[in-house]
């Protein structure tokens, strides 16, 4: 999809549990990450694009998980590696959506193909110890991490801990928020 002038597309890496193939909903028989590992599809075939936001997608289906086969193991695999080096010629962003980093070891195995990592952290409901120990994993693959992104803030409750710099950029992009 073009935002900005950029093209991108999004990769659901999450093999376990993916969750962006039930907030898209493509047509049931329309290929896959899953697909294009096995050689059943191409990657141009596998490619959704969203019909109400024009998005481009890879996803993931769980109904196709073997368990004979771990996530990780394909995630690590060279097939995987060429999919990524493929996208990347033809996109010029290309975001690798990974599980939580603490329950699985997939976004660390995906981090090797990233040029940059943002980790992002649910807002007033993961732990601090959680944050810090999924940047320590993170850090200990040398992962490029440019930044971390808090998600779900609660904008009235975050005015309670803001500082001046909160209460400036709320006044002056009013019109970004709605309340």
């Amino acid at each position: 999809s073009k935002q900005m002038g950029k093209s991108a597309i999004v990769v659901d890496c999450d093999l376990r549990l993916p969750s962006l193939k039930g907030i898209f909903e493509p047509p049931g028989d329309h290929p896959d990450l899953f697909d294009v590992i096995e050689g059943t599809a191409s990657l141009r075939d596998a490619i959704y694009v969203d019909p109400d936001t024009g998005l481009h997608l890879l996803l993931s289906g769980h109904d196709k998980a073997n368990d004979a086969i771990s996530a990780a193991d394909i995630l690590a695999s060279q097939k995987f590696a060429g999919i990524v080096a493929e996208l990347s010629s033809t996109y010029e962003l290309v975001i690798l959506d990974t599980p939580p980093a603490l329950v699985v070891t997939d976004a660390r195995i995906v981090s090797r193909h990233a040029d940059a990592v943002v980790y992002t952290v649910r807002w007033d409901e993961t732990p601090r110890s959680a944050v810090i120990e999924g940047l320590k994993e993170l850090h200990s693959v040398e992962a490029p991490l440019i930044g971390v992104v808090m998600t779900m803030v609660n904008e009235g409750r975050a005015a309670k801990y803001a500082y001046d710099g909160y209460q400036y950029y709320k006044g002056k992009y009013r019109g970004y928020y709605s309340n």
